[in-house]
C-alpha cells in the first residue's frame, strides 16, 4: 500500500485586520482564515497552525503563559486555548455565546481569560481556562464593544470601551462565587470640559403652588424607563456631543490612556473603587500640544513613553506618572 502523505498549504489568506499579539518575546500571531499565522520578528520566517474548519472569529495571545486562544465561528462557538510552541490544547471552553465571540483577552496574572459575545447575548464572561471553568458572566443589554482588556496589575479589574461608553469592571469574589460589577466612566463632551450628568432631575410639582408632597423625579423615571436604559438616558435638551473612544492601554500603575476619534487623549486614574479623568490633549488654548481627529486611533506604551498612531500621523511623548 502506498504511503500516505500530508498535504501542506502553499497559500494562506492574508491579514484581515483582526487582533495581533505576541505569543512570546519574538513571535507575532494573528488569524489568517482557518489558520493562525506565526511570524518570527527576528528571522522574518513564518509558519502556521491549522484551526477549526469553520474559521476563526477572534484570537488572543499571552506572552507570560506562552498561550494563544481562538474562538471558532458558527452556532455555539467554543474557545480553545493552546500552548506554544508545542500546540497542545490546554482547554476547551463552552457555553459563552450562542452565535459569535467577538473579543478575547488573557489576564497578565493568573490563568484567566475574558470573552465578549456579540448578538444576541452581548455578554462579558471571565473564565479560569486552566480548570475550564466559567467564573462569572454579565449581560450588557445590547451594548456592543470595541475592545476589552485586563488590568496588568490586577486580574480582578477589566476595562471595556464602546463607541459611546467606557466601563471599569471589578470581579468580586466570595469563596467560590464570582460576580462582575460595572462602574461606567462618564465621557466628556467634545469641548473636553463638561461631563454630562445622566441623572437629570427636572423641576417637580413641589416647586410650584400645585402641591408640596410630590418629590422630584429623574426624567428617565417620568419617561417610564428602567434598568440600564434609564441609566444611559439623557434628555435632548441636556445632551451634548460626547467624545468617542477608539483606543486604550493600561500602565503598570493602574492608569489608563484612552484615545478618542476627535483627537482627544484622556488619562484615567483608578484608585480602588474610585477613578478620576484628566484630559491630556488638546493642550491649553494657544499651545502647540494639539492632535487632530484620527491621530490617536492606536496607542502603545513603552518605557520611553506613550506612542499614538492614526491617520497620516505618529506621535510620541513622555507619560505623566506612568511607569
Amino acid at each position: 500500500m502506498a504511503e500516505c502523505r500530508v498535504l501542506s498549504p502553499r497559500w494562506l489568506q492574508g491579514f484581515g485586520g483582526g487582533p495581533v499579539g505576541f505569543v512570546d518575546h519574538t513571535t507575532l500571531c494573528f488569524a489568517s482564515g482557518c489558520f493562525v499565522r506565526f511570524v518570527d520578528t527576528q528571522s522574518h520566517k513564518w509558519f502556521f497552525f491549522k484551526g477549526p474548519e469553520t474559521g476563526i472569529n477572534t484570537l488572543a495571545s499571552s506572552v507570560k503563559s506562552n498561550r494563544f486562544a481562538i474562538a471558532d465561528c458558527g452556532l455555539h462557538p467554543t474557545i480553545r486555548v493552546f500552548s506554544y510552541p508545542h500546540f497542545q490544547c490546554s482547554a476547551i471552553l463552552k457555553g459563552g455565546a450562542e452565535l459569535e465571540i467577538s473579543f478575547l483577552s488573557f489576564s497578565y496574572t493568573g490563568p484567566y481569560l475574558a470573552s465578549f459575545s456579540g448578538l444576541p447575548d452581548f455578554s462579558l464572561c471571565v473564565w479560569d481556562w486552566m480548570n475550564c471553568t466559567l467564573l462569572c458572566c454579565h449581560s450588557l443589554h445590547g451594548v456592543n464593544l470595541l475592545g476589552l482588556t485586563f488590568n496588568p496589575s490586577n486580574w480582578k479589574q477589566l476595562f471595556t470601551i464602546g463607541d459611546r461608553h467606557m466601563s471599569i469592571w471589578s470581579v468580586e469574589q466570595s469563596d467560590n462565587v464570582y460576580l462582575l460589577r460595572s462602574r461606567p466612566v462618564s465621557l466628556p463632551s467634545e469641548d473636553g470640559k463638561e461631563v454630562i450628568d445622566e441623572d437629570v432631575v427636572l423641576p417637580g410639582r413641589h416647586d410650584t403652588m400645585l402641591g408640596l408632597s410630590v418629590p422630584n423625579l429623574p426624567v428617565s423615571a417620568r419617561a417610564g424607563l428602567i434598568g440600564e436604559v434609564a441609566k444611559r438616558f439623557v434628555p435632548r435638551n441636556f445632551s451634548k456631543q460626547l467624545l468617542r473612544p477608539c483606543s486604550f492601554c493600561w500602565t503598570s500603575a493602574s492608569q489608563l490612556f484612552v484615545g478618542c476619534r476627535e483627537g482627544h487623549l484622556l488619562q484615567i486614574d483608578c484608585n480602588g473603587d474610585s477613578f478620576t479623568i484628566s484630559p491630556l490633549f488638546p493642550g491649553p488654548p494657544g499651545s502647540e500640544e494639539t492632535l487632530q481627529p484620527g491621530h490617536v486611533n492606536a496607542l502603545a506604551l513603552q518605557k520611553l513613553g506613550l506612542f499614538a498612531g492614526g491617520t497620516k500621523s505618529f506621535h510620541g511623548g513622555k507619560t505623566r506618572r506612568a511607569h
